[in-house]
């Protein structure tokens, strides 16, 4: 719900370095876009030098080979040429290993290279032996075209015709991985549980102290015990939506869509029952009706009308946990 999230798993990147393969038999790319990002750093900045006895024109500085190698070389990203010679490394390290080559790779003629290149994207596994993730595999292919070019091997292997092989058996590898579940998102949500939510309360992201915290507990409460789901049925929650009530079991909260302007209760948009969420007075800390009636109490007065939007912003500038108005006469913004 907002800037602070739990971290229901973990999703990790890995680097991968040398003696990092494990050799396959048969063959499998895709000729992914290359996103090359640049840094700009002040202390190697290089500048454009003007040849002693020769005068600038104005409009024009004069410039030679080297002032371009130079400039060119100041604005390379550190991390991109640190990830080159690392994964060109293992590359190295496996034609040594699994294969008879000893030549230097900007020796070996296109059409050998190819066919190495092919079997080293079947081969390449993480140090642990587990299969990369297929876009880790096309990051091999992207530093050696980096370590070629930069040393004039004069043939592309993303784009050159005498490459077709290699780039065929790193798609087939990428299907292969994907088809495994490598790379893709979760079909799915995981379900919240008690171990989470006492996680998120121990952290201080659930309860009553804070704004963030109160909002981050009426949203799991209402996905919890409503039934919400998605951002926009969230997003479109009014104020009185909820109302409290009590029965012969004690206090709970209702759910039941207010009819608004823009909420007609057409058949087929409203649920087919009222759902209830239960106080539970033995346990405050993660009681709904707690949580919820603490909010109310942070709100301000013009935003405790029905149609008032459910959710509000956080005053940050004025909030202060001493004073009774915790958020903003406006709903919410999403920084998605």
């Amino acid at each position: 719900m907002e800037d602070r999230h739990y971290d229901w798993q973990n999703c990790e990147y890995f680097d991968h370095l040398e003696s990092e393969f494990y050799y396959e038999d048969t063959m499998e790319t895709p000729c992914d876009t290359e996103k090359q990002v640049f840094s700009r750093d002040s202390a190697t900045e290089a500048s454009l030098t003007v040849p002693s006895g020769t005068a600038s024109t104005g409009r024009y500085a004069p410039v030679n080979t080297a002032d371009v190698d130079v400039l060119v070389g100041a604005q390379k990203n550190q991390n991109t040429e640190m990830k080159t010679r690392r994964e060109v490394a293992v590359f190295k390290e496996w034609l040594h290993s699994m294969t008879e080559e000893t030549r230097e790779v900007l020796n070996i003629p296109p059409s050998e290279l190819d066919q190495l290149l092919a079997r080293f994207f079947l081969s390449v596994r993480q140090k642990n032996g587990q299969e990369y993730e297929p876009d880790s595999i096309s990051s091999y292919q992207k530093s050696i075209e980096r370590y070629l070019r930069d040393n004039d091997y004069g043939i592309s292997i993303i784009r050159g015709e005498q490459f077709r092989k290699s780039r065929e058996a790193l798609a087939a590898k990428r299907k292969q991985l994907k088809a495994a579940g490598k790379g893709n998102l979760p079909k799915k949500a995981r379900a919240v549980t008690e171990v989470h939510e006492r996680a998120m309360r121990e952290a201080g992201q659930l309860g009553t102290h804070s704004p963030t915290a109160i909002l981050n507990t009426v949203w799991l409460n209402n996905t919890k015990f409503f039934g919400l789901r998605g951002s926009n049925e969230h997003r479109q929650m009014k104020w009185g939506d909820i109302q409290i009530s009590r029965d012969e079991r004690g206090e709970y909260l209702l759910y039941n869509e207010c009819l608004t302007k823009t909420r007609k209760g057409e058949p087929g948009n409203t649920r087919q029952f009222a759902p209830k969420a239960y106080a539970t007075p033995s346990t405050p800390d993660t009681c709904p009706v707690v949580a919820y009636k603490a909010y109310a109490s942070k709100r301000p007065e013009s935003m405790t009308v029905e149609d008032s939007p459910f959710y509000l912003g956080i005053e940050y500038v004025k909030t202060n946990l001493d004073k009774n108005v915790w958020f903003r006469n406006q709903p919410m913004v999403s920084t998605n």
